[in-house]
């Protein structure tokens, strides 16, 4: 492990921190799933879950010492129970599925800054619940023409963070005073896939590609949030898909002159 600034080594300029073992540890968990659905007609298929989540616990990547490096973080576990329905008109032109969720999870691993130079280490804050609802809908008005809608809502908050206020002050549930990162309230995608024009070398479709996300915080200690309205129709191109025997070429060109993707499959 290399210590650029000597703060291992003590060793003015830096030096090398080798640990005499490499640290290891095994995790297990039961992770099942339940479920059941009911075919109301056809057409309106509902549903509903229960699932247990789990995620490994590690070793830091970063460590600013030698207790760091051999001391794990414990697993995160996550239970989410979600209901949901699928339905569709009897000529599958029209698509709606809705889901509502609800996720408890316990030591949620969350990345800290320790105040050293380039040094975050992970840590297991405590307990969150997150809960929301998700709705997609798909129209296909004509056989050239596809418009789809998603839309997002999420009620994101902890429970319990564990933590020291302060130095030298004791540990204690500090939940009221944290941010919950990467859990934007709303979102929401629009997408229209068209076909321009069928010729002799294939097909010529437009696809236009409209996302939005509300604020959101970036880490546990930001106290603004971030802005994201300017990352919209970042997807907006037009494709030529030429197809045969051997293979289906795709040249796509990007509306905003970012780039050509060509891809071929053979």
């Amino acid at each position: 492990m290399t210590d650029p600034f000597g703060l291992l080594t003590g060793v003015p300029g830096g030096g090398v921190f080798r640990t005499a073992f490499a640290p290891g540890k095994d995790w297990q968990a039961w992770t099942p799933k339940f479920g059941i659905d009911y075919s109301v007609s056809d057409d309106v298929l509902l549903y509903a879950s229960v699932t247990r989540g789990f995620k490994s616990g590690g070793f830091m990547g970063e460590a600013g010492n030698a207790v760091e490096a051999v001391t794990p973080y414990d697993p995160e576990q996550q239970s989410t129970w979600e209901v949901g329905a699928k339905m569709s008109t009897e000529d599958g032109q029209l698509q709606l599925n809705t889901a509502a969720f609800h996720n408890e999870i316990d030591d949620m691993h969350v990345n800290q800054f320790t105040g050293l130079p380039g040094v975050s280490v992970v840590r297991n804050a405590g307990q969150a619940t997150t809960q929301g609802v998700e709705i997609e809908g798909i129209w296909l008005p004509t056989d050239a023409l596809r418009l789809q809608l998603s839309y997002g809502y999420l009620d994101a908050e902890w429970d319990e963070f564990m933590e020291a206020p302060a130095i030298g002050q004791p540990i204690s549930n500090v939940a009221d005073n944290r941010s919950f990162p990467h859990a934007p309230e709303h979102t929401l995608n629009l997408m229209a896939d068209a076909r321009l024009a069928q010729t002799a070398w294939g097909e010529l479709r437009a696809l236009a590609d409209y996302s939005y996300s509300s604020s959101f915080y970036a880490y546990a200690y930001q106290l603004d949030t971030i802005d994201t309205r300017r990352a919209t129709a970042r997807n907006t191109k037009v494709c030529l898909l030429y197809t045969s025997d051997a293979a289906d070429d795709l040249l796509c060109v990007d509306l905003g002159g970012r780039r050509t993707i060509k891809k071929t499959n053979t």
